[in-house]
């Protein structure tokens, strides 16, 4: 297919210098085993602090340790699987369609936010650490309470409703 293709160890400089990684846009690090996508991001860190990296991280334990390496994004390897599963649950318990979306999608961003903020405490003192993550899930479960009562009398799209009582009245 013509595209080149390292094979080996990424933590090693000279097979990182071999793929070109000094000419690099972004360095995608999705490698399985944990300490040793922690080990190739201080490599890539050290020796290409210009190139960004894209790492998929397991859990929240690895997101904290791969953070403290500033990389340009991270992916956590099941948020998306655990939000689809989320939103879907909602559906089969009555929820409606775009409400168990919008939902799921709060519940998103108030984690993405939270875990972002605490990442900052890991490795620090551990009393402050879980009693920040008390918090910040308290916080996420009081916002979540608040969206789940509010109607959305302004989002008119999406007001089943209003559109029955207008197909209605051109019946």
């Amino acid at each position: 297919m013509g595209l080149e293709v390292h094979y080996g160890d990424a933590s090693r400089i000279d097979l990182l210098h071999a793929a070109g990684c000094e000419k690099a846009r972004l360095f995608v690090l999705a490698i399985d085993d944990v300490d040793k996508s922690l080990d190739v991001a201080h490599t890539v860190k050290k020796h290409f602090p210009q190139l960004p990296i894209l790492a998929r991280v397991r859990n929240r334990q690895h997101y904290y340790q791969m953070a403290a390496l500033t990389p340009h994004v991270m992916v956590r390897e099941t948020m998306g699987s655990a939000l689809e599963m989320a939103e879907c649950t909602l559906r089969a318990l009555g929820r409606r369609a775009h409400e168990a979306h919008r939902l799921t999608r709060s519940f998103q961003r108030h984690d993405e936010r939270a875990i972002s903020s605490l990442a900052r405490l890991w490795g620090t003192d551990q009393k402050q650490f879980f009693a920040a993550a008390r918090e910040a899930l308290q916080e996420t479960e009081r916002l979540l309470r608040e969206e789940s009562g509010r109607k959305y009398g302004s989002d008119h799209a999406w007001d089943t409703d209003t559109l029955r009582r207008d197909v209605g009245s051109r019946g």
